[in-house]
């Protein structure tokens, strides 16, 4: 089982996001953090996590998903160039 962090931000506030909450409930046990953040106990791992919930949202939102047990990301491809850039710069850093 993975520990996941499921981050999916509508592209518009007042959109309607019944069918992301579903997906990402579908994943496994969950615990809403925020209104975008939620954690996840799952047998998926970020990447089929992030497929998942891709299908219920609309195609501007922006999904991240975290593997705190593997130690992964799956970011698609409304994350700004820039963003993945910086974390995958940072990921395995050392903390002075």
């Amino acid at each position: 089982m993975n520990n996941l962090f499921v981050s999916c931000e509508p592209k518009s506030l007042s959109q309607g996001s019944e069918e992301a909450v579903q997906a990402i409930r579908s994943l496994g046990d969950c615990v809403k953090i925020n209104n975008f953040f939620w954690y996840v106990r799952s047998a998926k791992s970020a990447a089929d996590a992030s497929i998942v919930v891709r299908a219920a949202c609309d195609p501007n939102d922006v999904i991240c998903v975290i593997d705190a047990t593997n130690e992964t990301i799956a970011l698609d491809a409304t994350t700004l160039p820039e963003t993945m850039s910086a974390i995958r710069q940072n990921w395995n850093k050392k903390i002075a």
